[in-house]
């Protein structure tokens, strides 16, 4: 079987359906291998095929040969046209043929998508054309049959650009659609306005959302509402049937309607939402540098969960992952602070930033037994302006960065792009420390069945603190940074664009917006602060007492004195609060030892200690509440029964009023007398029979009228008490 190249072959389905019309545009010596090209697909590019395989389809009769080829170029008349339009299209056709030729003579390696690729690419820096040009004549050229004449332009499609066809006839406008080449009884609809107003309904129903719903769902659902031609019950459920395909408007007619539309930024802010549009597809004709005027005039400000698990500091548990703030200058791209902690990203962890960039570097560097010098990074020093993105940096502990000299710019929400630069180094954080960090959050590792990152862990807390000083350290004084907007003075000064570098020709020549501050100033400062009860029992906060010797010698303490005292805290550590005193020194007062159990306690687990408390003694209220019935139903019936006893006796004996209140001394004499008896203590001694006793002790008559001791002591005390 002879196969010839530019040939068309209709390949079809099982099902005796068009699968795709392969051109054939090159073959092999050996007559082995075929590059085809489906021109049924607009979006197909050449693929390599065994001459088996077309052979198979042919024999099988799934292929067969087109003999007349509907792809070719029309032969062109120049009749009626002016010297000018011919003059052009020869022009078009033949600049269209001198871009692409070199390519077409690079057959069979050009059929390759990455031979492909590096040739344009190459094409385009040498001619200056877009790809999208190069893209499609040399598509066109292998669509209409590989000759020069099917570079001319498709001036067929032409015409009354920007205006809206309503064709009275039926007769179709526009490029037939490829069934028409077939059958031309399936050529398709017009679209008027009445379809045009099919198609608006459609996009403001479907595709003008958030949701941002496909344009092939919008189109269906377009369809199944508007071009039925019957509504039937399938399994019990309305469904629409649905014209024939030629009876509807196209897919492409209606992704035509809704590219050329008017109002194509509305459409693509009512799809996004104007947040992000003003994220993603605002203008970009500035940048982020251009809004400091020099080093320390802004300071960008973040955080963000690293990447990687930690283990705890003797090293055998998992703690968890870090949150890493930075600090970076806008003018000059120098880290100038940063933090590592477990704290959330929250005003703790901006706090302990601000401090770190308040923290002279050698001497923290030293720490980490890093050695530096003063010149690699030079700063300690706060901005006029931090540039952040709310969060933490909004709301009543940010409020005190003012008090320190320096102010907030917070961007509005969903806006990071707005202090993209330290958003940036975030990225390249994770790119430069990522191969030596184990325990590394890695993407490929989601897998079941995959390696568990969590257990790899094996940096601490110090050591991965270490790795952020050793790449702040390099990038600071190494990192080139590509396209900086430079000014015009670094030109003559041939000032490098790296950071430690930038700075200094800043701070030379941009100066005059860095403050320097001492430490602790700042760190009291930025701690929160609150209104706390100065009593006699101490400096009430949070229910737990406060007090120190320097303040009760001043009398604070002092017994029915009280009044209100603003304090300042740690809220990661509540055994001290601190009373500012005249000038800028701080009082510490110290937890009082009655309220030891919340010692070395953070406000946070202080709070959850008092809120179980309080949890249990509302538990406990329910036991409480039923002892006190209890105790009540106990009382009230001794209460009645002896009411009742006492009237009844009271009745009984006659006695007035008055004779029992003359007789009270009397009555209790006699109450106190019994009741002295009944309570005596009484050793247990084995009874002894009276009558035996008084035959065996009281022989004599006068011992037995002697008085017993009981008796002595009960007159004893009958005279105490006429005494009293």
């Amino acid at each position: 079987m002879l196969i010839t190249l530019n040939c068309l072959y209709v390949i079809r389905n099982e099902d005796l359906k068009i699968d795709s019309i392969e051109r054939v545009l090159w073959i092999s010596s050996q007559q082995t291998d075929i590059v085809t090209l489906n021109v049924n697909d607009d979006k197909s590019w050449p693929q390599v095929k065994k001459v088996s395989w077309l052979e198979e389809k042919i024999e099988k009769g799934y292929g067969t040969k087109l003999e007349k080829d509907p792809y070719l170029p029309k032969a062109i008349s120049f009749e009626n046209l002016s010297e000018e339009t011919i003059q052009k299209r020869i022009r078009l056709r033949d600049e269209a043929w001198n871009c692409i030729k070199g390519l077409i003579a690079l057959e069979p390696h050009i059929f390759n998508e990455k031979f492909r690729f590096e040739q344009i690419v190459e094409l385009k820096s040498q001619t200056g054309r877009r790809d999208k040009f190069i893209y499609k004549h040399l598509r066109n050229y292998w669509l209409r049959g590989k000759t020069i004449d099917a570079l001319y332009p498709n001036f067929r499609a032409c015409g009354g650009k920007g205006k809206k066809k309503n064709p009275k006839s039926g007769k179709k406008i526009g490029r037939k659609r490829k069934t028409a080449y077939i059958n031309e009884e399936l050529q398709g609809i017009n679209v008027d306005q009445t379809i045009r107003n099919i198609f608006d309904a459609a996009i403001s129903e479907y595709y003008r959302k958030q949701d941002k719903h496909a344009v092939r769902f919008t189109y269906c659902k377009m369809l199944s509402e508007y071009f039925f031609v019957e509504i039937v019950k399938k399994r019990g459920v309305p469904t629409p049937i649905l014209k024939k395909e030629h009876e509807v408007p196209s897919l492409d007619q209606f992704r035509y309607f809704l590219r050329t539309k008017d109002n194509q930024l509305q459409i693509l802010k009512d799809r996004e939402g104007e947040k992000t549009f003003l994220l993603k597809f605002r203008p970009r004709l500035s940048n982020s540098t251009q809004r400091a005027l020099g080093p320390g005039h802004i300071f960008e400000i973040d955080a963000t969960i690293a990447d990687l698990y930690l283990v705890s500091t003797e090293r055998t548990k998992i703690i968890g992952r870090p949150i890493v703030y930075i600090i970076i200058d806008v003018f000059s791209r120098l880290i100038v602070g940063f933090h590592v902690g477990l704290e959330g990203p929250s005003w703790v962890g901006a706090m302990m930033a601000i401090d770190n960039l308040v923290t002279n570097k050698v001497e923290l560097c030293k720490e980490y037994d890093i050695p530096i010098t003063e010149e690699q990074w030079p700063c300690h020093y706060l901005p006029e302006f931090f540039q952040a993105d709310r969060g933490e940096m909004e709301g009543k502990m940010s409020d005190s960065l003012p008090g320190i000299g320096t102010f907030i710019m917070n961007a509005p929400p969903y806006r990071a792009d707005l202090k993209g630069i330290v958003e940036q180094k975030f990225r390249t954080l994770n790119i430069k420390l990522g191969p030596y960090m184990p325990g590394r959050v890695k993407e490929e590792y989601r897998v079941r069945g995959g390696p568990n990152y969590v257990l790899d862990a094996k940096l601490t807390l110090r050591g991965f603190t270490k790795m952020i000083i050793e790449m702040i350290i390099s990038h600071n004084n190494n990192q080139y940074i590509k396209n900086y907007p430079g000014e015009k003075g670094m030109v003559p000064d041939s000032v490098l664009p790296v950071p430690i570098h930038l700075w200094n020709w800043g701070i030379k020549n941009k100066g005059g917006f860095l403050q320097e501050r001492e430490r602790d100033f700042v760190r009291f400062n930025m701690l929160p602060k609150a209104q706390a009860v100065v009593t006699e029992e101490g400096i009430g906060f949070n229910k737990l007492r406060y007090a120190s010797q320097e303040l009760n010698d001043k009398g604070w303490f002092v017994n029915g004195k009280s009044f209100k005292q603003q304090i300042i805290y740690d809220p990661r550590c509540m055994n001290y609060v601190y009373v500012k005193d005249q000038g800028d020194r701080f009082i510490p007062c110290q937890l009082l030892p009655s309220f030891e159990r919340f010692e070395n306690k953070s406000l946070e687990e202080i709070k959850m200690i008092q809120f179980d408390e309080d949890v249990q003694e509302i538990q406990y209220r329910s036991e409480e509440n039923q002892a006190f019935a209890d105790l009540d139903a106990q009382l009230t019936f001794i209460e009645i029964e002896e009411t009742e006893k006492t009237n009844a006796a009271l009745r009984k004996a006659g006695t007035t009023d008055a004779e029992r209140q003359s007789e009270i001394k009397e009555s209790r004499r006699t109450e106190k007398n019994e009741t002295r008896i009944v309570q005596a203590f009484v050793p247990q001694i084995p009874e002894i029979k009276i009558a035996e006793s008084r035959e065996i002790y009281h022989e004599d008559e006068e011992l037995a009228n002697q008085k017993s001791i009981f008796e002595l002591l009960s007159e004893l005390s009958e005279e105490e008490d006429e005494n009293d």
